[in-house]
């Protein structure tokens, strides 16, 4: 396949003097076609039209044959498509618009889903990627992923750490890990599993100890299935992420702040959140919240929902929320008092502004 990168000149990759080279090429070819241009004069729409597009061509290819034989140039390096980090393909996918494409390999007709899913998968491996991220991924591979079901495969070389590690994904650029295996990785193997996400993730990665990254050579993201962009979810951008066996729950603000079992809620806040209950779970989400050691007064608000109740240390409260709309259920949660630990317990370093308790009810 012919790649049309070396027909453009680079300045920050390969040889300067190439480069310079190149661009007096380009000028050149867009002169010497001006000028074809402007010495023939056509009156008839059709014959300038084909002039112009002969023109056009030739000097294209003129270009494309003379550039690779220029001086000074520099083997670049082959560009990998599947090392980006979002495909604008699977974003805006949508099989209501696009319902079929055309394959080239064999000329048939196909859906769009079968066409574009296979194709469509992204990749990582240890340096190109040089940049680092908010959190530390492997090989510093941070990916955006619409919502939908992907098959995730970690690829692992000659040298593999004799004891278990434990893999995780990374779900926001804040919080701790969203969902973790433990694995013991033999040479050579490839390890695959499936991984559904119910809203758009604009930070999604993996992460493990450093024996481990060092053990896998590539990662590899394929689309299995893709939610429509017209029936996808509308929620802002992903922080952090917690996952318990009923739900899931998408945190879009730092107001919120996750741990083991459950999250607070800061005090004198507003957090946004969204609740995606699994898919087997047939019974409404269950909240069971507390006050910590303050009287507070707490408001939650969903689409056409709400609730409000005054929460005092010592009792809890128990909330059933409305069904999900389109598999998940955007929540606002609004605390108006707070309490610092680190004032009621010596022993505490704890000084942020607790509201309330939230956890989801087995």
């Amino acid at each position: 396949m012919f790649q049309l990168s070396p027909l453009a000149p680079s300045f920050t990759r390969g040889n300067l003097l190439h480069a310079g080279v190149q661009t007096i090429g380009w000028i050149t070819a867009a002169t010497g076609a001006a000028v074809l241009l402007s010495r023939r004069r056509l009156t008839a729409p059709g014959a300038a039209a084909l002039f112009a597009m002969t023109v056009f061509v030739a000097a294209l290819s003129l270009v494309a044959l003379v550039m690779p034989l220029l001086p000074g140039a520099t083997p670049r390096p082959a560009i990998n498509l599947a090392a980006r980090s979002r495909l604008a393909a699977l974003d805006r996918f949508d099989s209501r618009v696009t319902p079929s494409a055309v394959r080239y390999d064999d000329t048939v007709r196909v859906s769009a889903a079968a066409a574009l899913w296979p194709s469509l998968s992204m990749q990582v491996t240890p340096g190109p990627r040089q940049d680092r991220t908010p959190v530390p991924l492997i090989h510093n591979g941070r990916f955006s992923l619409p919502a939908g079901t992907y098959s995730i495969a970690g690829a692992f070389g000659e040298h593999v750490p004799l004891a278990p590690m434990r893999l995780s994904v990374q779900v926001g650029r804040a919080g701790a890990p969203w969902q973790s295996w433990q694995l013991q990785p033999q040479p050579r193997e490839v390890w695959r599993t499936a991984l559904a996400l119910p809203v758009d993730v604009n930070f999604f990665g993996l992460r493990g100890p450093a024996e481990l990254e060092r053990a896998i050579a590539q990662i590899t993201i394929t689309p299995t299935h893709v939610v429509d962009a017209g029936a996808r979810p509308q929620v802002p951008p992903v922080i952090s992420a917690t996952k318990d066996p009923g739900a899931a729950v998408f945190f879009h603000d730092q107001h919120a702040h996750p741990e083991p079992h459950g999250f607070w809620i800061l005090g004198r806040r507003t957090a946004l959140l969204t609740i995606a209950p699994a898919p087997d779970q047939r019974r409404r989400v269950v909240l069971r919240l507390h006050s910590g050691g303050q009287t507070n007064t707490v408001r939650m608000r969903a689409l056409g929902w709400q609730w409000q109740a005054a929460l005092v240390p010592g009792q809890g409260a128990e909330v059933e929320l409305p069904p999900a709309t389109a598999g998940v259920i955007p929540l606002t949660i609004t605390t108006t008092n707070g309490f610092r630990p680190r004032d009621r317990d010596a022993a505490s370093t704890d000084s942020r502004l607790l509201g309330i308790w939230v956890e989801l009810k087995p």
